[in-house]
């Protein structure tokens, strides 16, 4: 995988090119993948309320399996940004049903979350969108739980928010505003807006995706590096903490044997007529200590 810096100041430009370069490279599939998911959203769409109830079912079983294909699709442009081998099966066997549920699971409690956060003054709501943005890749990717991802997920986008944000804003959401405000002032800009809109549509379509998944990359790298020069240097400073240890461990066992004999020497009691060989000094206390051999004065 080509390695990008999210710390430099043109990093949506790079970005935006690898992204580019990657939809170049795998252009057939991509296109083959969009037209299979176009198709059947449009027959899979929501029934009016005048139809029959099997029907309704049918379509919300036909949408449930359109949106397995579009989480199996996620996989896919990560597939392409690491660099692996990535063919059109893999639209339904990348990911496991199982792991599909807890995915569809997971982005109905996140979508209700920051939902929630917008109606607490928005800005909660955009603090928990841009944190939590990358938990369905988190799950697809690391196959953790949805609290493990969500939790990893604001952990890689720590520090980087704002960068995170500025990718889609101005690349899609920029000039669909823009666009817009033009049609408020005068109606001639419509057509402008709807080339706007197709070519933001586009975009989202079949170049988005691979910037999301590159962007993920980036930061789960930095952040895997980050924890490594933290593991590293724990391991350099416990090395030092053992070796000061073990150094103090040796002096002590030296002074030990050096002057331990002195501190522990009790001299036996003497037989019945046998001359002292330690001179008796008086201690402090007015009685009589054991100190040196005769033969030391």
């Amino acid at each position: 995988m080509e390695s990008l810096n999210i710390t430099q100041s043109r990093y949506i430009k790079a970005f935006l090119q690898t992204a580019l370069n990657d939809f170049k490279k795998n252009w057939k599939l991509i296109l083959g993948i969009q037209l299979v998911i176009f198709i059947l959203n449009f027959v899979f769409g929501l029934p009016d309320e005048k139809s029959p109830v099997w029907l309704t079912l049918v379509a919300l079983v036909g949408s449930l399996f359109v949106v397995f294909l579009g989480v199996n699709n996620m996989k896919i442009s990560l597939d392409i940004v690491d660099g692996k081998e990535v063919a059109f099966e893999h639209l339904w066997k990348n990911i496991s049903f199982k792991r599909f549920l807890l995915v569809f699971a997971t982005s109905i409690i996140f979508f209700l979350m920051v939902f929630g956060g917008m109606l607490l003054f928005v800005v909660p709501g955009i603090i928990l969108a841009l944190g939590g943005m990358f938990t369905l890749f988190a799950l697809i990717d690391k196959k953790t739980g949805i609290k493990e991802s969500l939790k990893y997920s604001f952990q890689i986008t720590k520090g980087y928010r704002t960068k995170v944000f500025l990718i889609p804003f101005l690349t899609v959401g920029l000039p669909v505003l823009v666009s817009l405000v033009l049609v408020l002032i005068h109606p001639i800009f419509t057509i402008l807006f709807g080339i706007v809109v197709l070519c933001a549509t586009l975009f989202a379509a079949f170049i988005y995706p691979f910037v999301i998944a590159r962007l993920y990359r980036e930061l789960d790298t930095l952040y895997q590096e980050k924890n490594q020069e933290v593991v590293v240097k724990t391991e350099k400073i416990l090395g030092i903490i053992g070796i000061t240890i073990g150094i103090l461990v040796i002096i002590g066992a030296i002074l030990l044997l050096a002057f331990g004999k002195f501190s522990e020497y009790n001299p036996e009691p003497l037989e019945q007529g046998q001359e002292n060989p330690y001179i008796i000094l008086p201690d402090n206390m007015g009685g009589e200590i054991n100190t040196l051999p005769t033969e030391a004065v």
